[in-house]
């Protein structure tokens, strides 16, 4: 064999073994469940699975928003994602007690009052619903920016006390205050919070 032909044939059986043992060396990329308070929010079965690279976890933008209550703004010209999380604390009174917990068939009146702190955006509206254990909802309050009672414009921390509501707590099970808030500029609510109210049996 000419020894050109030779070195040839090295050369390529050396390029061909560095790219097997890239290959080999390359982290693996894995599809991974999560959970959060034990409830699986993110699995590989329904193919909106997370990912896992190099011990690095990599989340969707819907999977963060969904999750954390967030919103996500997405600047096309400076490639840039805003993600905005005010804190948002709710209770529930009925005008003398906060509960969040109620028998079921009983029916009570009552407000939300929610305390918003660190909104960096502008608010256009809000809007409380109730939801209850078969996923019915029911509008608490809605308003937009030029109603009464409206939070000033330019601050970013402020109370909201809701209209009364009479609701009959029919069943047992976990009803849900879901908390949505409009940005200007936006079209759609955003959720940003969630209260539980708990309905249960009166033991005999």
């Amino acid at each position: 064999m000419k020894s050109g032909l030779k070195k040839f044939i090295v050369v390529i059986f050396i390029v061909n073994l560095l790219a097997v043992t890239t290959v080999n060396a390359a982290p693996a990329l894995r599809q991974i469940g999560v959970w959060i308070n034990n409830v699986e929010v993110n699995s590989p079965k329904d193919g909106n699975s997370t990912l896992l690279l190099d011990n690095n976890l990599y989340f969707s933008s819907q999977f963060v928003k969904d999750a954390f209550n967030s919103i996500i703004l997405w600047d096309k010209n400076k490639q840039d994602a805003k993600i905005i999380k005010p804190n948002v604390h709710m209770l529930t009174t009925d005008g003398k007690n906060v509960f969040g917990a109620v028998y079921n068939d009983e029916k009570i009146k009552f407000r939300v009052f929610a305390q918003v702190d660190s909104l960096e955006a502008e608010l256009a509206a809000f809007k409380f619903i109730l939801i209850n254990p078969d996923g019915k909802e029911t509008l608490i309050e809605e308003r937009r920016k030029g109603d009464k009672y409206f939070p000033e414009q330019g601050k970013n921390n402020f109370w909201i006390n809701s209209e009364e509501i009479t609701y009959e707590f029919d069943d047992e099970g976990d009803y849900k205050i879901v908390f949505f808030i409009q940005l200007e500029e936006e079209t759609g609510m955003h959720i940003v919070s969630e209260k539980v109210i708990y309905s249960t049996a009166k033991s005999s």
